[in-house]
């Protein structure tokens, strides 16, 4: 699941929190990304961190303030500073996220391997390798 799609979903899950990850029944942007993807409060930093590896290497100006900072900070920024709403960042998110930031965990897995641990796609006609003769 893309940051932006995690960040709008959680939205619907609870209340926004500010200047914390979550409350009892509450939880800021990121709280909301991280309620969405099922991680436990408990490891919420190392998930976000493993799950959008790209937010915590990019800078992006504030687009509120303009200050410039990692992803991450912007975020919690728009968050607690400007008070956003989550789906208000989550639509900002999506306007700067990279297209390839699919986390592998989302990835769908081949159908099935060949003997040389290529990926395959399922054929009607089997296709002969070079070596091989027809008889």
């Amino acid at each position: 699941m893309r940051l932006s799609e995690a960040i709008r979903l959680g939205a619907m899950m609870s209340p926004q929190a500010f200047r914390t990850l979550f409350t009892r029944d509450r939880a800021c942007a990121w709280g909301a990304a991280m309620l969405a993807v099922g991680a436990t409060r408990e490891r919420t930093a190392g998930s976000a961190r493993s799950r959008w590896p790209w937010a915590f290497t990019v800078s992006v100006n504030c687009p509120s303030c303009r200050r410039s900072r990692l992803v991450c900070e912007v975020i919690a920024h728009l968050n607690d500073d400007h008070r956003w709403a989550r789906e208000k960042i989550g639509a900002w998110g999506a306007g700067i996220e990279p297209t390839d930031a699919r986390p592998l965990g989302d990835v769908s897995k081949p159908a099935w391997r060949d003997d040389d641990d290529r990926v395959g796609r399922p054929s009607r006609v089997p296709l002969l390798r070079a070596d091989q003769v027809i008889k």
